[in-house]
């Protein structure tokens, strides 16, 4: 039995970007800083997350650059080639995101959305 879960917690990088693959399945691409240590130990680590279906439709919607996240999920390595060029990947594929940033400025969002799409009874996909 082998285990593969990951849970992250930062802030944003950038907005996600919202994408559809050749088969119309939704995917958001976005990075995560995270920090560790403290005063002037203090480093920060960029993560790049994935998210598909609707969580994907989820993080792009509610976030964007700069808004504290929470994700668990699975890391996931990838390759391929780009001109001539063996690419590689390790990123974390996003199953579950949450808001982590002020309480108020997260409800506004999500009451600004609903308010814009009432057909969504569940925005939150998991």
């Amino acid at each position: 039995m082998s285990l593969n879960t990951v849970a992250i917690s930062g802030r944003l990088g950038r907005n996600p970007e919202l994408k559809s693959t050749n088969n119309g399945n939704s995917v958001a691409n976005f990075s995560v800083a995270v920090d560790q240590g403290f005063g002037d130990q203090k480093t920060t680590s960029w993560i790049r997350c994935v998210a598909w279906q609707k969580t994907a439709e989820f993080v792009t919607k509610f976030f964007q650059k700069g808004d504290m996240i929470i994700l668990s999920g699975r890391l996931q390595g990838r390759t391929w080639e780009q001109d001539g060029v063996k690419r590689e990947v390790l990123e974390v594929v996003a199953e579950k995101i949450d808001f982590a940033g002020e309480k108020k400025k997260s409800q506004s969002n999500v009451e600004k959305a609903l308010a814009s799409e009432p057909e969504i009874e569940d925005p939150i996909p998991f």
